[in-house]
């Protein structure tokens, strides 16, 4: 082939083409290319023949699409597909006509994609796409997750795809020479933290003084891998946060809070809260409830105003425990003052009445239990009891009589004495006095006193000495009337009024002690 210019030459003339130009295609008639065969699959056996015509045989040169082939026999690959051709050696620009080699194989770089790129987020579209080179085309493709079968599609698309998506997927080509499979890819569906949760160990009872530990756990991805229990706002990522009794800011962070030697004090509703880049998600609230023995047992008294003999005092037991003390569990044991019998159980429940009566007089004290131990009342109670009985209402009224029928006549003698003599006052032989008589053998400053009996300003009871008030019979006091053999000081006692005798009932500070007259 190429553009060839001619001219004819006679005797006289002379002729031809100038400026015109012809292309012509020529071949050699005698150079025919032949290839066997001329379909062949990938790896067959190809043969390249050149015929020629001339004698003897010269030799032969091929072409593959212009360039050189270094052997006519070869085993085909997918490059040897092309036009071949045939020449003389020397004479390479006399090129025989050409002849295609068609070479057939399977489905080659068979390769699947995802769209869009980047993380895969739950609730997203996703597409997938298999493709591949071949000859003859593809006849058929089928996509695969964890080699399950999925699709028969070249491109199949995932709407709101789901964590039950991720996995691993493939692609399968298919022609009637092969079929041939893509490398895996991993779909991996991301999705913040869901079903947050919180569990204790040990589980069951936490009591006072044990460890206990409470731990965050999510489903999400990426996973949560650290923990952060706190009190803010803006949590890092990938993390788990901490939170007590509904508050904002976090009290520890790591996927585990550890608590040492627990105390009361740690009661509470825990949550821990699980984030990563693409969201968070708290957990219900774990409630920590920390169990102890009762503690600060204290007991109350109280009674009604103006109270007497008879009438009751209520003691009142209460204490801090968990679980809290039952009724039954509160139990009352009581000890006479000055006795050394052991404690004796009286009574039982938070409440204790006593009567006004000497035999409820003593030492009262309260103990309380529940499942984890007891503990006794830090403040005792001390209840003094003073009856005043119709042996002392008689006793102090003849003391009262006596005492008046002394005291007049000394008076009228002693008015007569200061008339006689105004400078020196009389006295009764024996007894001394000033201003008054008392008495023979009978001291006293200012009031007749009975006989042996000392006392300044009230008559007492033979044998008993006091100070302004009548005392039962071998009793001493400073100002009250007690129990015989008892000796108390600052509370109310029988006093003789105008005839009338009154009680009151005082209920001092710690420790708690009551006294009735």
């Amino acid at each position: 082939m190429g553009s060839y210019h001619f001219r004819f030459r006679t005797t006289d003339n002379v002729w031809g083409t100038s400026a015109t130009s012809y292309t012509l295609s020529l071949s050699l008639s005698g150079l025919t290319a032949r290839v066997t065969p001329p379909t062949v699959t990938k790896g067959g056996e190809v043969i390249l023949f050149c015929e020629i015509s001339c004698v003897p045989r010269p030799p032969i040169v091929w072409f593959k699409d212009g360039q050189p082939v270094p052997k006519p026999k070869f085993h085909a690959t997918i490059q040897d597909a092309g036009s071949y051709q045939c020449a003389v050696k020397g004479r390479e620009t006399w090129k025989s006509a050409a002849v295609r080699l068609d070479v057939q194989y399977g489905p080659q770089n068979v390769v699947l994609s995802v769209s869009p790129q980047g993380d895969v987020v739950k609730g997203s579209s996703v597409t997938l796409s298999c493709n591949s080179r071949s000859n003859p085309a593809i006849q058929s493709y089928i996509l695969l997750k964890d080699n399950t079968v999925v699709a028969q599609n070249e491109m199949f698309t995932i709407s709101n795809i789901q964590p039950s998506a991720s996995g691993t997927y493939s692609c399968q080509a298919k022609n009637n020479i092969a079929t041939a499979t893509s490398p895996g890819v991993t779909l991996n569906v991301h999705y913040p933290p869901e079903n947050t949760s919180v569990s204790v160990n040990p589980p069951g009872e936490v009591v006072e003084g044990s460890t206990v530990t409470l731990t965050c756990s999510s489903d999400a991805n990426p996973p949560v891998d650290d923990s952060t229990w706190y009190r803010g706002s803006n949590p890092p990522v990938d993390t788990y946060t901490w939170y007590r009794d509904g508050g904002s800011t976090a009290i520890s962070t790591g996927p585990q809070l550890v608590k040492d030697n627990v105390s009361r004090a740690d009661s509470g509703q825990y949550t821990c809260r699980g984030t990563n880049k693409h969201g968070s998600q708290p957990s219900s609230a774990h409630s920590i409830d920390v169990l102890y023995a009762p503690v600060n047992v204290s007991v109350e008294v109280s009674a009604p105003d103006g109270a007497a003999g008879g009438s009751r005092v209520t003691l009142t037991c209460s204490s801090d425990a968990n679980p809290p003390v039952d009724n039954h569990n509160y139990t009352w044991y009581k000890s006479t003052p000055g006795s050394s019998s052991p404690l004796v159980q009286v009574g039982s429940g938070p409440v204790f009445l006593a009567s006004l009566q000497p035999s409820d007089a003593g030492l009262y004290v309260c103990h309380t239990r529940n499942s984890l131990g007891g503990g006794n009342s830090s403040t005792e109670v001390l209840l003094r009891v003073v009856t005043t009985n119709n042996d002392a209402l008689i006793s102090g009224v003849a003391v009262s009589l006596f005492v008046l029928i002394l005291v007049i006549p000394v008076a009228f003698w002693v008015r007569r004495k200061r008339t006689n003599a105004v400078q020196e006052p009389a006295s009764v032989p024996g007894v001394s006095g000033r201003g008054l008589a008392s008495v023979p053998g009978v001291s006293g400053r200012g009031l007749a006193s009975v006989p042996g009996v000392s006392g300044r300003g009230l008559a007492s009871v033979p044998g008993v000495s006091g100070r302004g008030l009548a005392s039962v019979p071998g009793v001493s006091g400073r100002g009250l009337a007690s129990v015989p053999g008892v000796s108390g000081m600052g509370l109310a006692s029988t006093q003789i009024n105008s005839g009338q005798f009154h009680s009151r009932l005082l209920v001092p500070p710690s420790p708690h002690w009551c006294e009735i007259a």
